[in-house]
């Protein structure tokens, strides 16, 4: 009997080699025709497996050891105090559930505390980031705004957060530093809040508004969103989304789909067959037509309370990858994708995030919003050889967020003197006639 377990492993064992050979040989062909097509290394260097990341629960510390240690550092970072003369933590995106994940009203919010991070790709001395403690980057704000005051609410994912830079340098500290300026003498005072969630997308953004954002009585909303929305990983997370696949096929393509080169090929191609679509997933899935709709409902409730709503163009750094900085109009992109063979995470994702861009601008022109492309400041910052403003695809710099809150501020700040126009103007029946 043990001779013949024996021999059934042996078989076993001998046939999941000889399917792993020449998987992982397929694996390798396609990230080395990768490279030679567009010089990026990433995938060369990328376990064919997806970790997860940001939305894991932490991992468990051992006893004693509940706040890790940050990375190596200068002495001068490492003794940053944190508020209250606590250490800083490393910082790791730990989020605090509102309600139950995907469920119609679920967001989340980041765990208050003073981090110290550092950016992915880069290899400099970490920075300080801040969690106040309504769960916001930023220092802490009272619910109820001052007298005099016009309060400003930032919205989006990490790049509106402006996770990759430094408290002090963060797109919303600027536009406070600009709109001060602007407003100087007018007996008015601007205060910009930081409610941007990384991670968060259109459903979120709308659920953290509609629960909890009105009750801070914002004059203002910018929008600063669209680019986790094109994320199929994110997109999976709608409750409309029904997957055709059973729940351990659910299981392996959430984890081999962007992390095994060979699969998102074969489930690109396979998309673009079966959907005719130059955007595809596995299943048609509406996921513009989402985005609107979320959008929608918070123009729809922010009008309802007086909140004007202001849409930004969010930046993408088009040099990122080689394949898209080659690329001029959204019909051009749309030919190569389908002709490429190569259809993958660095054409597909920014491709996606362009569409939803090109529809967030359309969005603001039915609904009569204000619409502000900062796209071509960018463009001549860059040919002046202004310093870097992106760190990766969406994420700037802190010359990059400065940058956009000077370009973004005579906007704000007209709006915002339209606003007091408006407010200094007696309402019918108010001079008791």
């Amino acid at each position: 009997m043990t001779g013949r377990r024996l021999k059934i492993w042996q078989g076993l064992l001998l046939s999941a080699a000889t399917l792993a050979v020449p998987v992982l040989a397929l694996e390798l062909y396609a990230r080395v025709k990768y490279w030679r097509i567009h010089r990026d290394v990433a995938y060369l260097t990328t376990p064919p497996f997806r970790v997860d990341g940001m939305f894991s629960a932490p991992a468990p510390q051992p006893s004693g050891a509940e706040n890790p240690a940050p990375p190596a550092q200068p002495p001068a970072a490492a003794a940053a105090p944190a508020a209250g003369g606590e250490p800083m933590k490393r910082f790791n995106i730990e989020v605090t559930h509102v309600h139950a994940r995907n469920t119609p009203d679920w967001y989340y919010k980041l765990k208050p505390g003073s981090y110290l991070k550092k950016h992915f790709a880069d290899e400099g001395q970490p920075y300080s980031l801040q969690i106040n403690e309504r769960g916001f980057r930023g220092k802490p704000f009272s619910e109820a705004k001052a007298p005099g005051t016009i309060r400003v609410a930032v919205m989006g994912g990490s790049s509106a957060m402006s996770l990759e830079s430094p408290d002090d340098q963060t797109f919303a500290v600027w536009l406070q530093r600009e709109l001060g300026q602007r407003l100087a003498g007018t007996g008015t005072r601007a205060e910009v809040l930081n409610l941007a969630i990384a991670g968060h997308y259109a459903k979120l953004t709308w659920n953290l508004f509609s629960q909890e954002v009105v009750a801070y009585d914002p004059d203002l909303v910018i929008l600063y969103t669209g680019a986790n929305d094109a994320n199929p990983h994110v997109i999976m997370d709608h409750e409309e989304w029904r997957h055709t696949l059973s729940r351990l096929g659910d299981w392996l393509h959430n984890r081999l789909y962007y992390a095994s080169m060979a699969y998102t090929i074969a489930v690109e191609k396979f998309a673009i067959w079966r959907n005719k679509d130059p955007v595809p997933f596995i299943d048609p899935y509406p996921y513009r037509e989402t985005y609107v709709a979320y959008l929608q409902r918070l123009v729809e409730l922010a009008k309802s309370r007086g909140i004007g709503v202001v849409c930004v163009r969010e930046q993408i750094n088009h040099e990122d990858t080689a394949w898209f900085s080659q690329v001029g109009s959204l019909e051009e992109m749309e030919r190569r994708f389908n002709r490429d063979k190569q259809l993958t995470m660095s054409n597909v994702y920014p491709m996606r995030q362009r569409i939803l861009q090109q529809a967030l601008g359309e969005f603001a022109q039915a609904n009569g919003l204000r619409w502000i492309d900062p796209v071509p400041g960018f463009e001549e910052a860059r040919a002046e050889g202004t310093g870097p403003l992106f760190f990766d695809i969406v994420h700037l710099t802190p010359a990059g967020n400065r940058l956009l809150a000077q370009t973004v501020a005579p906007a704000v700040a007209d709006e915002i003197a339209v606003r007091r126009r408006a407010a200094a103007v007696p309402r019918a029946g108010s001079d008791g006639t």
